[in-house]
Parts: C-alpha cells; structure tokens; sequence
C-alpha cells in the first residue's frame, strides 16, 4: 500500500537502502548534536563550540563539487558503502576517546572534520545512486519527500 503512494518504495531494494539509511542519518544527527555540547562541557569555552561547527561544516564548501566529479567517475553503491565505512570507524574512534577519558578539544575538532568530510561526499553518491535505485520514474516522487526531510 505504501509503495502506491510512494513509487521509490516499490523495490524492495530502495526499502532497505532507505531503512538503512535512516538509521545512519539518526546516529549522524545525534553526533552532530553532541559534540558542540561535550567541546563545551570539556574547556567551557564558546569558541570551542565555533571550531566544532566550523571543523564539520567546512567540509561541504571544499569537498562538495570534487566529490561530485569524483562519484561520477566510481561506482556509486562502492562509494556510499565505503563513505558510511569512514563515518562509522570515525564514530567508533569518538565511542573509544570517551570511554576511556581520553577525549580532547582537538579530538572532537579533528573527528568532526573527518565527518564532515566523508558525509559531504556521500550525500553526493547517496543522491546520484539513488537514481539507478529507484529508477527515473520514480525520482520526482523521491525527491519530493527529500525535501520534506531537510
């Protein structure tokens, strides 16, 4: 029923890529929520907060365009599964720093970066993959309900 309403859900294979990704925009939203708030807790000071921000946004504006080029010339299912590889070991390194006290402001600014980064360049191959996933047909309809998520 769901897949009438919405045609990018009728393969099956767009369901779990869609499911699958969920969960990572989750896990990426609520690291994206904590880290401001733990540079903070760790040296108290505002400017912290800045550096954190501008270490993980920075990234689109230098690597957005390249890793445009960049995933057109790969293969595009290779490249997000390889991406959202770098943002997991990326979130376990943060997992890791924490749990032993070992966390520091450089640490968060660093990691924020390398998140930054590679969520860039995926969001780029996730958005042109999803062409070949869903087909054309369905594409107005999914990018309809994309922006309904921003």
């Amino acid at each position: 029923m769901l897949a009438t309403r919405v045609p990018a859900l009728a393969s099956r294979d767009a369901r779990i890529f869609f499911a699958g990704q969920f969960l990572s925009l989750v896990g990426t939203w609520m690291q994206n929520t904590v880290q401001p708030y733990v540079a903070y807790r760790i040296s108290g000071q505002p400017f912290d907060l800045g550096l954190v921000g501008f270490a993980a946004t920075v990234p689109t504006l230098l690597f957005t365009l390249f890793g445009g080029v960049l995933v057109e010339r790969v293969d595009k299912r290779k490249a997000v599964i390889a991406l959202q590889a770098v943002m997991m070991v990326q979130a376990f390194a943060l997992a890791a720093l924490t749990l032993t006290n070992s966390l520091t402001i450089g640490h968060i600014i660093a990691l924020a970066f390398v998140l930054g980064t590679a969520n860039s360049i995926e969001i780029t191959a996730r958005q042109a993959m999803l062409i070949e996933l869903v087909g054309k047909a369905a594409l107005p309809q999914r990018h309809r309900h994309a922006i309904d998520d921003l």
